[in-house]
């Protein structure tokens, strides 16, 4: 189990609504469920109750939760398995992949298109080819589509190296991996409204996750297969749809200002709902001015006001359809999952990421939730905190340990100057015991050549 809860409470309310959450208490809060924590209350007194309940917090209690488990599994096993069945999948929705793109008067884009025609046709691997090619073919990568990148790395999964003589075909799959996923999220994205003006950095970071997903999906459902044939239990279904917490800040709104500038109430009512798709809230005081606006017939001044109303706002969430593969992005404080989920079931991950060596290890726990009963978007949050402890634990050990090896070198240092300062302070009495021997000596010598003389 996660250790996402075990934040510092101190209220006792708080706790309640916590172990509550963890119970698999939605909305809908049923007695049984309930009982869970009166329970704790009633057998015990109120410091054990409150000892009894972060325990319960502690071990994760699922009361009519399902969950799934992702174990130990190493990142880049979930991510090629994530670009093996994308790559399978939405290849197979195009007619041909093989048509590079090209210029207006029909000459081709790209400099080097007999290398990518049979990078994408399975004629050889990435790895024979020479690194002249490879680097004279990188800056090309900009100008493929999301199918056929993902074509081209699929074909390239088992090509690991860190030899400096494939110096250039590591460059080749840097440059590969970053178009492919500042363009993958963009491919996915299937909502009604238009392709979010977010960040080159956003987009990757959702291509990323929905790449984890797809990954994770399969290894489970595998696993899940392989235990039910074991226990002879059925297997859990993985739900179709996944719930992914996005930064309003780095996904700002896109208005249609065509619609709002149009003549007519209907035009512009049809802009605002187009606007705020999938959001339970109804548009902001500033949305419904440039409506207004559009509404009077102001076709400048209702264009400016649409764009300001949406400047301050953004997509808080987003649901990814693994069935599908599409992603539905969904804005509002209170963004509606059920709709989005026609009712089905919805995942929320509880992540946590070990480094050992140069493999980064996962351990997902896929909570399943039913989108009709429970707060997805609170969960969402609630399971960032957990992620955002761990980060913050991280960086604790990491400043620890930084600091006790600062610490240790310090007085390593110190151990030092003081094993010299010893050795100088014996060197000069050993110099001043030679001296003293010497001078002594010299007089001895003096005195016994005075008496020889006077005799």
């Amino acid at each position: 189990p996660m250790d996402h809860s075990l934040s510092i409470v101190d209220d006792d309310d708080v706790l309640d609504r916590r172990l509550r959450r963890m119970s698999g208490v939605g909305l809908k809060a049923s007695p049984e469920r309930m009982g869970v924590s009166n329970s704790i209350n009633a057998k015990t007194g109120p410091s054990e109750a409150r000892k009894a309940k972060l325990a319960a917090l502690r071990h994760g209690i699922c009361t009519g939760k399902p969950h799934l488990e992702l174990s130990n599994s190493s990142e880049q096993r979930i991510l090629a398995a994530g670009i093996k069945r994308l790559e399978k999948e939405l290849t197979a929705r195009r007619d041909d992949i093989t048509k590079l793109p090209t210029r207006k008067n029909g000459s081709q884009l790209i400099m080097t298109p007999s290398f990518f025609l049979r990078l994408l046709t399975k004629e050889f691997e990435l790895k024979s080819c020479a690194p002249a090619d490879v680097s004279a073919s990188q800056r090309d990568l900009r100008y493929l589509d999301c199918d056929q990148l993902l074509c081209i790395r699929a074909g390239t999964l088992d090509f690991v190296t860190e030899s400096g003589s494939h110096s250039a075909h590591s460059n080749f799959l840097l440059s590969l991996d970053s178009h492919l996923f500042g363009k993958l999220a963009q491919r996915c994205i299937t909502s009604p409204q238009p392709v979010p003006n977010a960040s080159e950095q956003a987009f990757r970071s959702l291509s990323h996750q929905l790449v984890l997903i797809v990954g994770a999906a399969v290894t489970i459902t595998a696993e899940e297969a392989k235990r039910a044939a074991d226990s002879g239990k059925k297997a859990t279904p993985i739900p179709d749809c996944w719930a992914i917490l996005l930064d309003p800040e780095m996904w700002p709104l896109v208005c249609d200002t065509s619609a709002a500038t149009a003549s007519g109430t209907g035009a512009a009512a049809s802009s605002t709902a187009s606007s705020f798709p999938g959001a339970s809230a109804p548009p902001s005081a500033s949305a419904t001015a440039a409506v207004g606006a559009g509404t009077a017939g102001q076709s400048s001044g209702s264009t400016e006001s649409a764009t300001k109303a949406c400047s301050g706002s953004g997509y808080r969430a987003a649901v990814f359809h693994n069935d599908r593969l599409e992603v539905e992005l969904l804005a509002g404080e209170k963004p509606d999952f059920a709709g989005a989920c026609a009712g089905k079931d919805v995942a929320v991950v509880q992540a946590r990421a070990d480094v050992m060596g140069k493999d980064k290890r996962l351990s997902w726990k896929v909570v399943i939730h039913k989108s009709t009963e429970t707060d997805i978007m609170s969960e969402l949050e609630f399971a960032a905190e957990g992620e955002d402890k761990q980060k913050n634990q991280l960086s604790e050990e990491l400043g620890s340990a930084l600091k006790m090896r600062l610490v240790h070198r310090s007085t390593e240092s110190q151990v030092l100057a003081q094993e010299r300062q010893r050795a100088a302070a014996r060197d000069a009495q050993v110099s001043a015991s030679f001296a003293a021997a010497a001078a002594g000596a010299a007089a001895k010598w003096s005195t016994a050549r005075k008496k020889a003389t006077t005799g």
